[in-house]
């Protein structure tokens, strides 16, 4: 297709079907999603099928985040549309979403605590996802959380071209089933209920079909995470209700609240555990530039109140814009 060479099938998304492929110019794997009216769609009606599916493009393309899934390049090969984006080599959040194979709860924390803080970047460039969902949630082979699937999503100084009510239904917030406006707390909400999922094995909101699942969405409560997997800490239950309060203003305000919350919690689910003697760390951390003017007790006061955390060299641990209590 074009440049692109087309080396298999990944999967369907919401607006189109998505292909690994290869740019041999640049010489790197990409995922390309396809996608084209029907037949009988012609016209206006082209038009805006065609400028729905590049709003991906325009949404995502807005974000350089390394736990964002990159958008390359975009156009128009015959009648197809497409959209070229970073592979990943890695499973989505789905397959941990069951009873048999759950997460540890501090790795599903941690996890979405990544995820927080991904969605806060994208909201304060504008931009409300609208669909977040196990599915859309990706993992690398080394472990880095990526978001994917914008093509839904909101540049709020934009009208939206979407009619209806849009969304994955058992993820949706109950603003998005009553068909309201949506903002940065509707992402909150679903991020909540991915959450829910991942820690319990089943979803926050199921039913035998489309209207039943609203109908829990905008009248029932979940049920308590704790009594499906009671290891689960009060505070981290607590925590997901608030994320997935009915009303947005009992909600978290912003994603970075919900991901400050989250990292209160993990601490208190990983505690605080050193297997290098603090002299031995004070003295590495006297060579780092950035403490060469601090007292040798000072460092050894910030050690005794910190955690210690090993990244892998080359993750980022805290990228530009965000606010975060790592250093």
């Amino acid at each position: 297709m074009g440049r692109y060479e087309i080396i298999g099938k990944l999967g369907q998304g919401s607006v189109g079907v998505v292909y690994q492929g290869r740019d041999p110019y640049i010489n790197r794997d990409v995922s390309i999603k396809i996608a084209r009216p029907s037949r009988n769609v012609v016209g206006e009606k082209a038009d805006r099928y065609r400028e729905r599916f590049f709003l991906e493009a325009q949404s995502a393309g807005m974000l350089m985040h390394p736990n964002i899934i990159a958008v390359y390049d975009a156009g128009m090969y015959r009648d197809f549309c497409y959209i070229t984006m970073e592979y990943v080599d890695g499973p989505t959040l789905e397959a941990h979403c069951n009873k048999e194979n759950l997460f540890p709860v501090n790795k599903a924390v941690e996890i979405m605590f990544i995820a927080c803080k991904a969605l806060d970047y994208a909201h304060k460039m504008g931009v409300i996802h609208r669909d977040i969902k196990p599915s859309n949630i990706m993992l690398t082979q080394s472990g880095s959380v990526k978001i994917a699937d914008f093509s839904i999503a909101q540049i709020k100084s934009e009208q939206t071209i979407s009619e209806g009510i849009i969304g994955s239904p058992s993820y949706m917030s109950p603003e998005q089933v009553k068909e309201e406006p949506v903002e940065e707390r509707s992402d909150i909400f679903s991020l909540g209920a991915v959450l829910y999922e991942l820690l319990t094995g089943q979803q926050a909101f199921s039913g035998d079909n489309y209207f039943s699942i609203m109908y829990k969405i905008t009248h029932e409560e979940p049920v308590s995470i704790r009594v499906l997997r009671p290891e689960v800490p009060e505070i981290l239950e607590k925590i997901v209700r608030k994320a997935m309060a009915s009303d947005p203003w009992d909600r978290y305000q912003t994603c970075m609240d919900f991901a400050y919350d989250l990292r209160v919690a993990l601490r208190g689910i990983t505690g605080s555990t050193r297997s290098e003697k603090v002299e031995d760390v004070v003295d590495y951390v006297l060579n780092v530039p950035f403490f060469e003017n601090f007292e040798r007790e000072q460092v050894k006061e910030i050690l005794l109140a910190s955690n210690m955390i090993k990244v892998r060299k080359g993750k980022v641990v805290v990228a530009e814009g965000e606010i975060d209590d790592s250093f």
